[in-house]
């Protein structure tokens, strides 16, 4: 599935209360600062979230932080890298992320999306994922935070997942 501007997408607590944490920080700007964000404050889904940098031309995503869970799910700490340097191998559809960040980017509204992973038993599985704009200067929409969200898949999915793996 595409990504979507509405939260309705998904069903995940840890995306809606990261969502509204969100909002609480935009207030009345179009986006909320980076720098407003507190790690304190969203303690409990740090495991969960991630840091990105955007750059405009050419259009690239950058991993400043990647959350523990995210590492253990995608068996891969990406931190650092960008995300043309990655191989997501369980991803169905390889440039989801991309498309989601540029819109985002784009738009500056959050978009939400279920994750397309691999097949168990014929069963396609997914996971939960928001994407958040945020700004450096109050202006450009350069940073975002993301959250990915595992809740529908199992420590033997987890078993089974394919490694991601740098290009």
């Amino acid at each position: 599935m595409a990504f979507t501007p509405d939260p309705r997408a998904v069903d995940s607590p840890r995306i809606a209360e990261l969502a509204a944490y969100w909002q609480r920080l935009r207030g009345e700007r179009t986006v909320p600062l980076r720098s407003q964000l507190e790690p304190a404050e969203i303690r409990d889904l740090l495991p969960y979230v991630l840091l990105v940098e955007l750059e405009r031309e050419p259009f690239r995503v950058r991993y400043r932080l990647v959350g523990t869970e995210v590492v253990t799910w995608s068996k891969l700490d990406f931190t650092g890298l960008y995300l043309d340097q990655l191989d997501f191998s369980d991803i169905e559809e390889p440039d989801v992320f991309t498309r989601g960040y540029r819109e985002m980017q784009r738009s500056g509204r959050p978009q939400f999306g279920r994750i397309r992973t691999f097949k168990v038993q014929e069963r396609m599985l997914y996971y939960e994922c928001g994407l958040l704009p945020l700004s450096s200067d109050g202006t450009a929409i350069d940073r975002a935070v993301a959250i990915e969200d595992y809740e529908k898949l199992s420590t033997d999915h987890l078993k089974a997942m394919p490694a991601s793996h740098r290009k």
